[in-house]
């Protein structure tokens, strides 16, 4: 269906296409100004010399497109996948439309493109007139996911886009708790989009709506994963996502010649993680992970707390921010323009750490009343006995401005009832609490960022480390009923954060 008048609606529903020749006449749909529908679950294979792993330009020029004309595209329901690699072509061959292109992935749908060698992911063919100018628009409403590798878009120097002469602005929109997950080998460059006589380059607008899910990741070692300037009223906004993360293995996130495309953060704000190093993803894509921790033992990693406001530009001369209620610092801020990993995200909340926490404590008791934590001969209880090592709690709480928490602890078995007793030691008075069976008991209390020399903030709230030392914490008391034993479990104690200071 080619042309103008080619306006039909084709519908493809549970259907499976395969290429047969090895490098010619793989390309499945051509539909210039219809539409193009997909429900139910959809599989095309568009593989030069019908491998995947091929990575290799063997298919022939304009034979291995996914789609050809692609004006009007959408994912009703299901799950439609693409697995595409096809060195001279990618999976969007825009030709002669009237009024650009629209993707379109409704909630509960998803698309997936499992991609290895393309050219670039966009080219066009030019309008049949050629005043006949249109953006590329994606609404994200369901799950768009591009598992690309490093050879996918990266034949052509311009990355994501190639050659565009009717696609006059790009306009992103993931919608209310959607997913727009891409990795590629390619550079977005913002710039390549077609420049608008008397009006001049195409604005670029990216907007994340709330709960979204959004990676944009370049696996190329040797090259940034946004570049150039968009046109005027471009820029990117974030509406209370849920993560939006940028990743790149090689250059910066953000190429010096990304002017005129605005970061606005509105809502009710997100943290920043920013790293000098780049994430490695697994298969999940996992966008929650790489915020819980450091990127790597070697990354110089910035966190901040929740903010709303504007980023100007990343261009080390002309930056401007202003965000609020913690700006970045002028050395921040040269440091994530130049990091390879930027996450915007909502807190992690509330929690414990236990991969990074060690609560357990030995103790070495005596039953020789002369030695040094021995216990009395008459029977009675001895003096505290204090840790072997000292103890550490890990607490996150990066909800607000400030911690507000409570850790309580709880002692659910004594092993020798009658000849242990549990009492917990605050490190700043040294004031000493018996611990019950079965009762709670409050061993900190924070709600505010000044914080007693036993507890390190790091991560802007990611983790307090509460350090106990020996003679504080979990100290005991013990009497002469003890039998003479080594390495027993003698007492089980539970660790609980709670919401809110006292």
């Amino acid at each position: 269906m080619k042309g103008a008048n080619a306006q039909a609606t084709v519908t493809y529903e549970d259907v499976t296409v395969t290429n047969g020749a090895a490098i010619y006449g793989a390309q499945p749909i051509r539909n210039d100004n219809g539409k193009v529908l997909f429900q139910g679950n959809n599989t095309f294979n568009v593989l030069q010399n019908n491998q995947l792993s091929d990575a290799t330009t063997a298919g022939i020029d304009n034979q291995g497109e996914w789609i050809q004309g692609g004006g009007y595209t959408e994912v009703l329901s299901g799950t439609t996948t693409l697995n595409q690699s096809w060195g001279n072509d990618q999976p969007y061959n825009v030709y002669y439309t009237n009024n650009g292109s629209l993707l379109q992935v409704n909630a509960g749908a998803s698309l997936v493109w499992n991609l290895n060698k393309t050219a670039t992911l966009y080219a066009d063919e030019g309008a049949l007139l050629s005043a006949l100018t249109g953006p590329l628009t994606w609404n994200i409403n369901g799950n768009f996911i591009i598992n690309g590798t490093v050879n996918t878009a990266s034949t052509s120097s311009t990355g994501w886009f190639m050659s565009l002469d009717i696609l006059s602005a790009w306009n992103v929109n993931v919608g209310q708790n959607a997913t727009l997950k891409a990795t590629t080998g390619g550079v977005i460059n913002l710039g390549s989009l077609l420049s608008i006589p008397l009006v001049g380059l195409a604005p670029v607008k990216w907007n994340f709506a709330q709960g979204s899910s959004v990676l944009l990741n370049n696996l190329s070692p040797g090259q940034n994963l946004i570049s150039s300037a968009p046109g005027l009223t471009s820029g990117l906004t974030m509406n209370d996502p849920k993560v939006v993360t940028l990743n790149t293995n090689g250059g910066a996130v953000f190429a010096t010649t990304v002017l005129t495309f605005p970061i606005t953060i509105t809502g009710g704000g997100l943290r920043t993680h920013s790293s000098s190093s780049s994430y490695v993803f697994d298969g999940s894509y996992d966008l929650v992970r790489p915020n819980r921790g450091q990127i790597n033992a070697s990354s110089t990693d910035i966190w901040y707390r929740k903010n709303t406001g504007t980023l100007t530009t990343f261009n080390p001369t002309l930056q401007v921010t202003s965000l609020s209620p913690n700006n970045y610092s002028s050395t921040d801020v040269g440091n994530i323009a130049s990091g390879k990993y930027i996450s915007w995200y909502q807190p992690n909340g509330l929690e414990i750490d236990g991969s990074l926490s060690n609560m357990n404590r030995s103790f070495n008791i005596s039953l020789d009343p002369t030695a040094q934590n021995g216990t009395p001969v008459d029977g009675s209880w001895s003096p505290l006995i204090n840790g072997n090592a000292s103890e550490v709690l890990v607490i996150g709480d990066d909800r607000g401005q400030v911690p507000s928490l409570r850790v309580q602890v709880k002692m659910l078995q004594n092993n020798f009832s009658n000849g242990l007793q549990y009492y917990w030691v605050d490190p700043t008075t040294k004031a000493a609490q018996l611990l019950s069976l079965n009762t709670a008991v409050q061993i900190v209390s924070l709600s505010s960022n000044t914080l007693p020399d036993w507890i390190k903030a790091t991560g802007a709230g990611s983790w307090y480390t509460m350090t106990f030392p020996t003679d504080s914490g979990l100290n005991l008391k013990a009497n002469n009923s003890l039998l003479a034993q080594t390495n027993v479990n003698a007492g089980t104690f539970q660790y609980t954060v709670v919401d809110g200071p006292t």
